[in-house]
């Protein structure tokens, strides 16, 4: 029983000093919970003024990086703006120097038009002056050559009145020798001046080997051998006029070609050459088919005169001229009479 006393005893003391020992941990823990308390609230008030702290910083920052935004949008707007004002400047600018250069552009272009019309009309007034004194040589030409024809056939007829009073003095046998030796000597003269009229009037071959042969068959009575030189004579002195006219048409026939050719070409604006100077313009068409027109009516009269007179047909490079002119005459007509309502449609006011 004292031993259990005892062993209680020593349980008893034993509880005790561990109940000391707990509560002295308790009061160990209480001080440690309390003093974690404080350190937390330490902490908690620490991080408190250093979130506010960044709080203010990061709305610092923000403020001003917005605000440095806003200055940067705004100088961007400024520069944008006077960018645009710099290319407006700059656009009016060109706009100003583009409507200067169609100026003096177009001021240029109607000088050089007056400058190249000037020019157009000297030359064409030139090449008709030309043309005419070239005309007048080729008449006085053709007139010496008639008067050296006329002249060429008195001294035949002298030549023959001779041979007449030779006969009556000498026989008939003698005499007609000699009548054939001197028209013999007489035609041989007379052939050059008769080719040299036949290749001025462009007498076609077949009537020059016509009359050669029929020369030759009444060579040998000379009474009928000078009147067949003499009627060939009237028959060229006959052409000569009908030629003129036959020459002038076919000079303005040319003029006519060239007016056609020049109106169907794509630079015909813009005229450098003095050959292309030369040809007139299609406001010349009317004047030019009005003359084409009347030598045509005059060569109709002429032509049949002389076709009728000396019964052989008028030719001019190998052609029965009259046809020509006749055909040539329709088409010009229809051709005229076609412009002419062209230029009427033209000159009607178009409706608004």
């Amino acid at each position: 029983k004292q031993t259990d006393y005892s062993i209680a005893q020593a349980l008893a003391t034993d509880e005790q000093v561990r109940f000391k020992h707990f509560g002295t941990i308790a009061g160990m823990q209480t001080e440690e919970v309390s003093r974690m308390h404080d350190i937390t609230a330490d902490i908690a008030a620490e991080f408190n003024e250093k979130f506010e702290a960044t709080k203010k910083e990061l709305l610092t920052r923000k403020s001003s990086a917005l605000q440095r935004r806003r200055n940067a949008s705004e100088s961007a707007k400024l520069a944008m703006e006077a960018q645009a004002q710099a290319s407006c400047s700059k656009l009016l600018q060109l706009q100003k120097a583009k409507h200067d250069y169609i100026q003096v552009t177009n001021q240029e272009y109607s000088t050089l038009r007056a400058e190249h019309a000037s020019q157009r009309k000297r030359l064409l007034h030139e090449t008709e002056q030309l043309c005419y004194e070239r005309a007048q040589a080729l008449e006085r030409k053709d007139e010496a050559n008639a008067c050296e024809a006329s002249s060429m056939v008195a001294h035949l007829v002298d030549l023959y009145k001779t041979q007449e009073l030779k006969r009556e003095r000498e026989a008939k046998e003698e005499l007609r020798e000699l009548e054939r030796a001197q028209v013999s000597g007489q035609m041989q003269k007379f052939v050059p001046v008769l080719e040299e009229l036949w290749s001025a009037m462009e007498v076609a071959e077949e009537q020059r080997c016509h009359f050669l042969d029929k020369a030759t068959a009444v060579v040998e009575p000379c009474p009928q051998a000078m009147s067949l030189y003499e009627t060939e004579l009237q028959k060229l002195n006959r052409r000569a006029p009908v030629m003129r006219l036959v020459n002038t048409r076919e000079q303005l026939k040319g003029k006519l070609d060239s007016i056609r050719r020049k109106s169907s070409r794509p630079d015909r604006l813009f005229v450098s050459s003095s050959q292309q100077l030369l040809v007139g313009t299609e406001d010349d068409l009317p004047a030019l088919c009005a003359e084409m027109l009347e030598l045509n009516k005059q060569l109709m009269i002429e032509i049949p005169q002389y076709e009728d007179n000396f019964k052989e047909r008028f030719g001019f490079q190998g052609k029965a001229y009259l046809q020509v002119v006749q055909a040539e005459h329709a088409e010009l007509e229809a051709q005229l009479s076609t412009q002419k309502q062209a230029l009427t449609f033209r000159s009607k006011p178009s409706p608004v």
